[in-house]
């Protein structure tokens, strides 16, 4: 339980979040700020660690973005079954390593992490007992990073559009091991960025559960999962054969990486499947609908052509040359089937495995998505229309 304390000189900041409207570049919630009474006393800052000694600033201002690291590795157990960073404080300090976190509102009365979470952006905010505020944004588009003097400071830095993978603290290797692993942990971030599956498969551990071929399954070559610039290794801790190292990526993030050492050379130890299947999964589901829409698109451009949608398959390709047709027992991440009549057509994709999408566009009816865990599932105007999108 998070113990009572007050701030001196404090007035901390609500975040309110709006619909985004306006230009297409907007990307994101938007953020307005609304000032909080500031507390009435000045009690001390209670420390949340159990060292008999008073912490130095330094360790206390590590114990603080360690505690914020921790409560993000949980965000994203739930981001990742849920598709949102919204849940209650309870909920993410069960999951925290004993890591106290409160909700925005009452970071000027406990002594914790206050999470702010909004659909799919978090931010998260952490005062050390140095006195120093530190802050976490994570977005879509990555992680960014502040600090600041006062609690208003670390909320601009880390909301200033300037993205900062880390607090200033990146790790230096000071030995042949930690070498070795700062370098496969970056060889890592690289291949999720640029989605070179194969290479991602090399740089983990062998795992009975998740071959080349299962990894490639659930991960089509060539669809990122990360972006290079939200990389960041904090710090690495070596013990005989195994290490950890506290990461950021994004929402893969976690102040506990595994590794092993095999040979001379260190590998991750998590299983790739098991770690990369939930952000895999809504990353080419996402990708998959859109190349679903592209491909709606052109059929509806080749109606409005010939007032039919009988016209074979290879005429979607001719009218946008990125579009991969293929029939449909074949088709895969990144391609589309079609069959068409006079007067309906339905195009088909895969969201990865035992994932079909269809959607049908009629001369006599709105469109219809469907989808269904196999092709034979939605690969007809009528079975697309049995298995509707829930």
């Amino acid at each position: 339980m998070a113990s009572p304390r007050s701030f001196m000189a404090l007035a901390a900041v609500a975040i309110a979040v709006t619909a985004c409207s306006g230009s297409a570049d907007e990307t994101g919630p938007v953020i307005t700020r609304a000032l909080l009474p500031a507390a009435d006393s000045a009690d001390p800052i209670a420390s949340t660690t159990t060292t008999q000694a008073p912490l130095s600033p330094a360790a206390s201002d590590q114990l603080a973005r360690t505690e914020i690291r921790s409560v993000l590795a949980a965000a994203a157990e739930i981001y990742a079954e849920t598709g949102s960073y919204e849940a209650e404080p309870a909920a993410i300090a069960a999951l925290s390593d004993e890591v106290d976190v409160v909700s925005l509102e009452q970071a000027a009365l406990y002594d914790a992490v206050a999470y702010a979470a909004f659909d799919e952006r978090l931010t998260l905010h952490r005062q050390s007992a140095s006195g120093r505020w530190f802050c976490l944004d994570v977005t879509d588009h990555g992680a960014d990073h502040g600090s600041g003097d006062t609690f208003e400071q670390a909320l601009e830095d880390c909301t200033d559009g300037v993205r900062a993978s880390g607090w200033g603290d990146v790790f230096s290797p000071t030995g042949p091991d930690e070498a070795a692993i700062t370098a496969v942990l970056t060889a890592t971030s690289e291949a999720l960025a640029t989605g070179d599956t194969p290479r991602i498969h090399e740089l983990f551990e062998p795992q009975p559960t998740c071959t080349a071929m299962q990894l490639e399954a659930i991960l089509p070559i060539g669809l990122p999962l990360t972006a290079s610039e939200v990389f960041a290794l904090e710090d690495v801790s070596v013990s005989g054969e195994t290490a950890t190292a506290s990461v950021m990526l994004g929402s893969l993030s976690d102040p506990i990486w595994p590794l092993v050492r095999r040979g001379n050379d260190w590998l991750n130890g998590a299983d790739p499947c098991e770690l990369l299947g939930p952000l895999a999964a809504d990353r080419t589901s996402a990708a998959a609908r859109q190349t679903l829409d592209r491909g709606l698109f052109a059929v509806r451009s080749l109606y409005v052509a010939q007032s039919s949608f009988s016209f074979p398959p290879s005429a979607l390709a001719d009218f946008d040359a990125d579009l991969i047709v293929v029939a449909p027992a074949e088709v895969g991440f990144g391609t589309i089937a079609y069959r068409g009549s006079q007067t309906e057509g339905v195009v088909i994709t895969t969201g990865g495995p035992g994932v079909f999408y269809c959607a049908v566009e009629s001369s006599f009816a709105v469109t219809v998505h469907g989808e269904g865990s196999s092709v034979d599932q939605v690969d007809t105007a009528n079975r697309c229309r049995t298995h509707p999108t829930p």
